[in-house]
């Protein structure tokens, strides 16, 4: 910040402890403003995401019962027209997996990575095959009356429905290392039941699922900057239940096998919620900010401590003075080797000439020194002087060109000779 070095520059008549005290004072204020930008709250933009006509890939749908082994005896996949297709005992679909323990007993239906998705709308007519209204399963418990024994309530299968990229009957130990904090508080909260669905005995259960999507912004520095931002998307879905009783005037064993319960899953909505996360503070919006936080720091900084120096010359401008000092200094030295082996010449004495005016040329120095220190920053004038100096030595004309009034040539500060036009 400009309002910086300024205030680290010590000012003639000032004392030691105020240049110290407004340098730290901008320092501070600087540093705030750079805290504000990494004190990054991040934001949260919502927004729906229609699901395409090729539908909606069919999610992990797990089953779990405590006290006793149970079976599928049948699922049925229901197409766009209603028509069932009935599979016995899920063959294909089921995966017994290694998630069971001895008192659990879990099971996994799953639509063969993506072979089975959950259409929306009406039907066409020129649907896929694997496009499903909804999925049913019926189920039976090997052991009711151990169930009974360990539960106060009727004998049930817990439902959890899992989005591929989180079910546990895909993800390994060694993606679980690799997840990131914002997946870990979703697998979290799976584990924690957020959405979980019962099926008790002799009942039929409904269940309704809406996914949703959770964008997680990676911290890097085209995000810090704010030209581009790039994400982890996180999905998950949020299920609902109804439930009936059976009805038991037509329960079709025939068809579905030796039944206890039955649930059903469905698509909710046709499109779902998307939530992305937004950086609030990036450089870019920083820049932006710097007629509001920037310029509030500046107009308390002009308020404590004064306006600072005006400063007319930029980079632009002393990037050839930086390159032309280091370049002169290395000439300096070189020359400086060379004169230590040469016996030194005669030093010729300088009278300086007495001014005529004291008074009026002692006024004009503190008026320039004034104007220097605290208005106006000349540096780079005082440097553009200097070199003009260095690339325009005296000159001494011979005596026939004094005599002869004859104008000498001078060197312009491209370093030609020339001479004045008549």
């Amino acid at each position: 910040m400009h309002f910086v070095l300024e205030a680290l520059h010590k000012r003639p008549l000032e004392s030691k402890s105020l240049a110290i005290s407004r340098g730290a004072t901008a320092i501070l204020m600087a540093c705030c403003f750079l805290a504000y930008i990494y004190s990054d709250r991040t934001l949260l933009l919502l927004s729906t995401y229609d699901i395409p006509s090729s539908g909606y890939v069919a999610p992990d749908i797990e089953m779990c019962v405590t006290g006793s082994d149970f079976s599928i005896t049948a699922c049925v996949l229901q197409d766009m027209d209603y028509n069932e297709h009935v599979i016995p005992g899920c063959t294909g679909f089921l995966n017994t997996g290694a998630q069971s323990t001895n008192s659990q007993y879990c099971y996994a239906f799953q639509g063969n990575d993506s072979k089975v998705m959950f259409g929306t709308g009406v039907s066409t007519g020129t649907e896929s095959p694997s496009l499903v209204r909804r999925v049913d399963v019926y189920w039976a418990i090997h052991n009711l009356t151990g169930v009974a024994a360990q539960s106060l309530s009727e004998p049930n299968v817990a439902i959890t429905t899992f989005s591929q990229e989180f079910s546990p009957w895909r993800i390994t130990p060694d993606d679980m290392k690799a997840l990131l904090p914002e997946q870990v508080n979703t697998w979290n909260s799976l584990q924690l039941q957020k959405h979980i669905s019962t099926s008790p005995v002799n009942q039929s259960t409904m269940i309704y699922f809406e996914p949703s999507r959770y964008r997680a912004l990676k911290r890097n520095a085209l995000s810090v900057i704010g030209l581009n931002s790039t994400y982890y998307d996180i999905d998950s879905i949020i299920t609902n239940q109804f439930a009936w009783n059976l009805n038991h005037l037509f329960p079709k064993y025939e068809t579905y096998g030796n039944y206890q319960g039955q649930f059903g899953v469905a698509l909710k909505t046709s499109n779902f919620q998307i939530q992305t996360e937004q950086r609030q503070h990036t450089l870019l919006s920083a820049l932006a900010l710097s007629g509001g936080a920037y310029g509030a720091l500046t107009a308390l900084y002009i308020l404590l401590f004064g306006t600072p120096r005006l400063t007319p010359f930029g980079v632009s401008h002393n990037l050839s003075m930086w390159f032309y000092r280091g370049h002169t200094k290395l000439a300096r030295n070189k020359k400086q080797d060379d004169s230590q082996d040469k016996p030194s010449g005669t030093v010729e004495e300088i009278h300086l000439v007495p001014s005529k005016h004291p008074l009026l040329e002692s006024r004009v120095e503190e008026l320039e020194m004034i104007l220097r220190e605290y208005f106006l920053n000349v540096e780079y004038l005082d440097a553009l002087r200097l070199r003009r100096e260095e690339l325009l030595p005296v000159y001494q004309p011979p005596v026939a060109a004094r005599d002869a009034d004859v104008e000498p040539p001078r060197k312009s500060i491209t370093g030609n000779d020339w001479r004045r036009s008549t």
